[in-house]
């Protein structure tokens, strides 16, 4: 449909109609969506679809109240029945559909909600309440994309509807859309002081890492210090920010003692990764309540963190048997499962990152079939998930790709484009979305599970796979000290949850920066000018900086960098993959359990999925002496 600039309201109720008139539903529909956008006050739309849907019903042969008197009164069973009986004789009344369609919603049978559900759509497109209960009813069969795409519709045929606009928030968060989802929420409780609709709000930040935000909003509600739930979010909020103190404070003023707050005293603990003492909350927990999901899920995140796998895995597996829907909990058990080198198990459960929260990454919704191996499309285009480094990690399979003859297309964090062009010089990088050309899609990680399927597959793709300028690289050489070991180092994560477990002190460094026969070169994104000042008033301790390169925005520029040393000293960051993905020797320090993530699996001390790379990984939560202890070892040996 061509762009409708006119500003007339008149004249595009008249192209509504018109299309209309031509069984032009979608475009109709787009054009309502048009008017609604130009003139969200104009109640000519209100009129002419009222006026649409008392025209659908004038064929009707039974009433309204004679229809909603069945679906209260019956039995659900009863009423279905009759439903169906009355459906074949007004076989036009949308109203007998969607009725059945809800029924059939109450019963748990959620694939016949829908086919009536569409029914009822069919034969009255105007009625917003068909698109919101079937969106309901999408929504609990997981089909997200679809949920709100009905959603949308509803709100442009009635855009003020509480329950609509209520929906459409949800059906945005469920999509990861969170400021879409937290703006459409805001506007629904500025003028309703439900509780119980502000607290799920509250919840919804609590989601999308809007810690600040939950304690402003929570200080804005009267009396909330004696409400034991929103003392409950505001300790979670507080311990997001790792004023973990504060939020055990809370939690234990509170003279109710029950199975929600062990827990979330558990998570108190877990967060200062005292996972002994975070064990003993959720256990105690866990007695009092021993089916309650979410205590099950806290006690199987503690084994994670702490290192004990299979315990974790247990505890997983058993919450799963009860509800296969829980997404969080399946992706856990995938990273775990990748973890331990189960493919077949763990690339099915890493399916669940879309519906998961923990995991920020979006499903990419674009009109292209999803890319097969073995099918005749004529080129793919790969999409990004994750971080950086995630989408450094993942572009191992692009080698195996193009032996398939086909034209590979990706679209990644446009920062990495210029090493990426060097890289995979037969490739094209793209720094905006065109799909011009494009016949198939996927994401990176479902990319990996078309080509690493087994153990094996997984070393095979550890070699390097990454290409630094030779040039530029050469041209920095001559700016670092000679006939010293030059070692790059990086010892600090901004990653919000886990980059506490994973960074690491300079200061812890010094024996190890104190050798004498080793330059070390920073490598570390951020302003690190402070602390570099602090180990050289300190200790006499010089970390060369090479200023003329950004160390978080110019990747090709970094990995110049790197590929100018002998070594890398890093921690699990961007800094590690790209090393690893040009084949640096690297010595990379890990956490044990929490910050030490799935792809960090090893033999022995190697990287599974990085041939150059030697992991170093705590033998005791916090504590870094081993580690250290090791590295310094092995650098006296050079």
């Amino acid at each position: 449909m061509n762009e409708i600039t006119d500003e007339n309201p008149n004249l595009i109720i008249s192209l509504i109609e018109n299309k209309l008139l031509k069984k032009n539903i979608t475009e109709a529909f787009s054009l309502i969506g048009h008017f609604r956008e130009k003139f969200p006050f104009n109640k000519k739309i209100d009129h002419f679809l009222e006026k649409q849907k008392n025209d659908l019903e004038k064929n009707h042969v039974t009433s309204k109240k004679q229809l909603l008197n069945i679906y209260k009164s019956s039995s659900k069973f009863e009423a279905i029945d009759k439903l169906i009986d009355i459906s074949k004789k007004d076989n036009l009344n949308s109203l007998v559909y969607s009725l059945i369609s809800n029924l059939y919603g109450e019963l748990g049978d959620l694939n016949l909600s829908k086919s009536y559900g569409i029914k009822a759509i069919s034969l009255n497109p105007f009625e917003e309440n068909y698109y919101l209960n079937l969106s309901l009813t999408l929504d609990r069969l997981t089909h997200y994309n679809q949920s709100f795409e009905l959603i949308n519709i509803a709100k442009n045929l009635n855009p003020f509807d509480l329950k609509i606009n209520l929906q459409f928030s949800r059906c945005s968060f469920n999509l990861k859309n969170y400021n879409l989802s937290i703006t459409t929420f805001e506007k629904i409780i500025k003028n309703n002081h439900n509780l119980e609709l502000k607290t799920e709000f509250l919840r919804k930040l609590l989601s999308a890492n809007k810690f600040r935000k939950v304690l402003k909003t929570i200080d804005n509600i009267k009396s909330s210090e004696k409400n034991i739930e929103l003392v409950i979010i505001k300790s979670a909020a507080l311990r997001n920010l790792n004023r973990v103190n504060e939020a055990k404070e809370l939690l234990l003023n509170l003279s109710v003692k029950n199975a929600n707050l062990y827990s979330h005293l558990g998570l108190c603990e877990d967060a200062r990764n005292d996972f002994v003492a975070a064990r003993e909350y959720h256990e105690k927990a866990l007695k009092i309540e021993p089916n309650n999901e979410f205590i099950l899920k806290n006690l199987a995140n503690n084994y994670y963190y702490s290192g004990d796998f299979e315990l974790a895995i247990k505890y997983y597996k058993s919450i799963l048997e009860k509800n296969k829907s829980n997404y969080e909990v399946r992706y856990f058990l995938s990273l775990l499962q990748l973890n331990q080198s189960n493919f077949k198990d763990g690339w099915k459960n890493f399916s669940s990152r879309w519906q998961s929260h923990t995991n920020n990454s979006k499903f990419l919704k674009i009109n292209l079939p999803i890319y097969q191996k073995g099918k005749s499309y004529k080129s793919v285009l790969v999409w990004s998930e994750g971080g950086v480094g995630d989408q450094i990690l993942f572009l191992r399979v692009l080698n195996y790709l193009q032996k398939e003859n086909i034209q590979i297309y990706v679209y990644l964090d446009e920062k990495l484009n210029k090493l990426l062009e060097l890289s995979f010089p037969k490739i094209v990088f793209l720094n905006n979305l065109n799909l011009d050309k494009i016949e198939s899609q996927i994401a990176q990680g479902d990319l990996c599970k078309i080509y690493i399927s087994n153990k094996k597959d997984l070393i095979e793709s550890s070699r390097p796979y990454l290409v630094s300028n030779k040039k530029l690289t050469n041209q920095l050489k001559v700016k670092l000290p000679k006939n010293k070991i030059i070692c790059g180092i990086s010892w600090s994560s901004k990653n919000i949850g886990f980059g506490d477990n994973k960074s690491i002190n300079l200061e812890k460094l010094k024996d190890i920066l104190l050798l004498p026969n080793i330059v070390f070169v920073d490598l570390q994104y951020g302003d690190t000018k402070k602390e570099k000042e602090n180990i050289w008033i300190k200790y006499g301790i010089e970390i060369l900086t090479i200023r003329e390169i950004d160390n978080y925005n110019d990747m090709l520029g970094l990995s110049n960098l790197i590929s100018c040393c002998d070594y890398v000293l890093t921690i699990s960051n961007t800094t590690a993959h790209l090393s690893g993905g040009l084949g640096i020797k690297t010595m990379l320090m890990l956490p044990k359990g929490k910050g030490s993530f799935w792809y960090w699996s090893s033999d022995n001390t190697q990287s599974l999925w990085y041939k150059s790379i030697d992991i170093y990984r705590q033998s005791i939560s916090n504590s870094w002496d081993e580690v250290i202890k090791d590295i310094l070892l092995k650098l006296k040996k050079i």
